[in-house]
């Protein structure tokens, strides 16, 4: 019986779990990046599948072209979740640097390819990890019912592309010593554990992603870093003590917390203050991050509507702007101690 070598069977399962979430993810242009993310980790998986089971030496420079294209394409979907437009060819044909530089060396200095992908993934890892210490300004286009597991999967993915660039060096380091006995065993047991997981964290992402609205094709692109000149201070002044209540009053008169597809980037809007700003009043003031804030006066909601017998927790769920029912049970227990049935059934009349 022949059996699929493990890279192919992962990319065999990148292509059903990329199928699956197709058209969720194609609703958005940051969805739609994450999707490509999929179908680019399933090719490279699949070249170097071939490549091993058929010892196709030459395969692994077009696998060396789809994992920077990957690491690529991954960075710039995380990114987009910070700015519109999404896709900006001012700010990002700089990254046709990078992918047009390993075509180039895997095709006439192939021996210089490890090292490139090395350096190449490492600079990118370093730019995924700036994304996740800078949110959740960076995500500010993310659904705060999602913020969490993006933040999550941003940071998870980090942590893997720095991890691969370890593996490389494995790699590379056992054909120097050991003529690349242990290099199939490497490769298949870390793009089982690893790559899978990556595209898994990209679906995560992508699903947390809220379609732009009309006026955000208008906006230029901004970018999510800050810099030593746009840092403010972490202290509170009445300004801040005034734009905090402006904020929770928005909330509340208007109902945007009812809002499932609120984030950071739509309440600047409303308040007409920049999402960096607002990021840094709630969390200096109230010591809680945008979306524990957001959601605590979600959960707030959610306690009035429970003293009513005849309303569901899920109704009351789904009316507070939740659309998760785990994030919503993480949330309550946060903020109430107690899961939404517990706090109901102390609450009923004896």
């Amino acid at each position: 019986m022949t059996s699929l070598p493990i890279p192919i069977v992962v990319a065999l399962m990148l292509v059903m779990l990329a199928a699956s979430h197709h058209q969720s993810l194609r609703e958005t242009i940051t969805g739609t990046l994450f999707l490509a993310v999929l179908y680019c980790y399933a090719a490279s998986m699949f070249l170097i599948g071939m490549r091993w089971s058929l010892d196709l030496v030459w395969l692994m420079r077009y696998a060396a072209v789809l994992a920077v294209l990957s690491t690529v394409s991954l960075y710039l979907a995380f990114q987009s979740l910070g700015r519109r437009p999404a896709i900006s060819v001012a700010l990002d044909r700089i990254h046709l640097v990078p992918i047009a530089g390993i075509i180039v060396i895997s095709a006439l200095r192939p021996i210089w390819t490890d090292l490139a992908l090395v350096i190449i993934k490492s600079v990118y890892a370093v730019g995924l990890i700036r994304q996740a210490r800078n949110s959740p300004v960076s995500l500010q286009l993310a659904r705060l019912d999602w913020l969490t597991n993006t933040e999550r999967a941003l940071w998870i993915a980090a942590i893997l592309i720095l991890a691969s660039v370890f593996i490389d060096i494995a790699i590379a380091a056992d054909f120097a010593l050991n003529e690349g006995r242990f290099a199939a065993s490497i490769v298949g047991l870390v793009n089982l554990l690893s790559v899978f997981v990556l595209g898994w964290l990209s679906v995560q992402a992508g699903k947390g992603t809220v379609a732009a609205e009309p006026s955000d094709s208008t906006l230029p692109a901004q970018p999510t870093h800050a810099t030593p000149k746009t840092v403010e201070t972490l202290t509170s002044t009445a300004d801040d003590q005034e734009l905090l209540a402006e904020l929770k009053a928005l909330l509340i008169e208007q109902k945007l917390f009812a809002d499932t597809n609120l984030n950071l980037q739509k309440l600047a809007r409303k308040a007409g203050h920049p999402p960096r700003r607002i990021s840094r009043v709630v969390n200096v003031l109230t010591g809680q991050n945008f979306s524990q804030w957001v959601n605590a006066t979600r959960i707030e909601a959610v306690c009035l509507l429970l003293q009513d017998a005849d309303i569901s927790i899920t109704q009351a769920m789904h009316d507070a702007g939740f659309s998760t029912k785990s994030n919503f049970n993480r949330e309550f227990k946060r903020v109430t101690g107690l899961s939404p049935s517990a706090w109901r059934s102390q609450r009923a009349p004896e």
